[in-house]
């Protein structure tokens, strides 16, 4: 019996994407008229959906979404543009979950994101260059010794030819040059300065 309850749900979820296929429009127009009927159902399905394809856990219900929409008072002011308003995870980490999520623009979001991004990843190199240190430890002498051989050394042709060949197209403003020849020349003072 239950073998012939799923083959028959199969077949009709088979028969119903083959309809769609054949139907785009059809379908197309009437998910957006249910979608300017339902723009709070429409907005949470919508929610869901593209926190599924990203991996995230997404565990309010529409009545606890909406309920933390409402509460805001931002609903109207929705959207992905730097001043509109987002639903964001807590130090973007963990599940869309109550307690875990807060209602503010989408610049803030995009600048907590950035910034504990950057705390992790500062967390994982660090804890890389502990490891690199413990199993390939290279003394302070042998780092000066390494800066110092390559200081001043001159690039071979097909080296200079690499480089002339990337920097082809640059456009340098007049005023751009003169900083760069201005900070060259401060260069070649201090050095004058330091080596006698």
């Amino acid at each position: 019996m239950a073998k012939s309850k799923d083959s028959r749900r199969l077949a009709h979820n088979l028969y119903m994407r083959q309809w769609r296929q054949a139907n785009i429009e059809k379908c197309s127009a009437s998910d957006r008229a249910w979608r300017r009927k339902n723009p709070e159902k429409a907005g949470y399905r919508s929610h869901k959906t593209r926190a599924k394809h990203r991996g995230i856990a997404f565990t309010l219900t529409f009545e606890e979404w909406w309920e933390i929409w409402r509460d805001s008072g931002k609903w109207e002011q929705r959207g992905s543009r730097t001043a509109q308003y987002v639903m964001a995870r807590h130090k973007d980490r963990g599940a869309y979950a109550i307690g875990n999520v807060r209602i503010c623009t989408a610049a803030e979001n995009h600048t907590d994101q950035a910034l504990y991004m950057r705390e992790e990843t500062r967390r994982l190199l660090s804890e890389n260059a502990k490891r690199q240190h413990l199993t390939n430890p290279v003394s302070e002498e042998r780092l000066k010794r390494l800066w110092d051989s390559n200081r001043g050394r001159p690039r071979s042709e097909e080296v200079r030819k690499k480089i002339s060949v990337a920097k082809k197209g640059w456009v340098v403003s007049a005023e751009t040059r003169a900083k760069l020849s201005k900070a060259a020349k401060a260069q070649w003072v201090k050095k004058k300065i330091a080596h006698p």
